[in-house]
């Protein structure tokens, strides 16, 4: 069975509001939807729709919710301005290695206080050794180490809560006491 001719896409179509602009994220048109529609501009502005089908269902969905009025121009602008700003950008091996360091510190602590209370038990005399040296180790030092890990772990928190926040993916707030 053929595809129709609206589903047949075209190459480079121009109609793309990314490439119009001009902007940075501006991307060739691949195979999809006849350009005007939403899943047409939601996917050239990097919009997660993957299968012709999802694409489809998008565009009857929107058209069937918001007409083709003033409404469906703000969502369009709306949901293609989220979608550049959101856009997946290429990394160069640098920022791949400073991302890999990054993810390092939480489970180094995480392993080290495991690896802690296994060691107090297999070597006693050692263990009292270094929790010795700990003790001398001066209060204004040990209360900068602890800034320092519970900055680095809160800010981490905050940082995921807000984005589930903004997904609206956010767990319920506690309850009032």
């Amino acid at each position: 069975m053929r595809a129709p001719r609206a589903l047949a896409g075209r190459d480079g179509c121009g109609e793309c509001p990314v490439r119009r602009a001009g902007s940075l994220a501006a991307r060739s048109c691949r195979p999809g939807p006849p350009p005007g529609g939403f899943s047409h501009r939601l996917d050239r502005a990097g919009g997660q729709l993957s299968s012709q089908g999802e694409r489809i269902m998008m565009s009857l969905l929107l058209k069937g919710l918001l007409g083709s009025g003033r409404l469906a121009l703000e969502t369009l602008a709306a949901a293609e301005s989220t979608a550049v700003e959101s856009a997946p950008v290429s990394k160069g091996r640098y920022d791949a290695t400073v991302n890999a360091l990054n993810r390092l510190p939480r489970p180094a602590l995480a392993l080290g206080v495991l690896g802690i209370l296994g060691w107090a038990p297999l070597d006693p005399e050692g263990f009292a050794q270094a929790m010795q040296a700990y003790a001398l180790v001066p209060e204004w030092l040990a209360g900068t180490w602890f800034g320092v890990v519970a900055f680095y772990f809160t800010s981490r928190h905050f940082e995921r809560r807000l984005e589930l926040k903004s997904r609206g993916d956010a767990p319920p707030p506690p309850p009032a006491p």
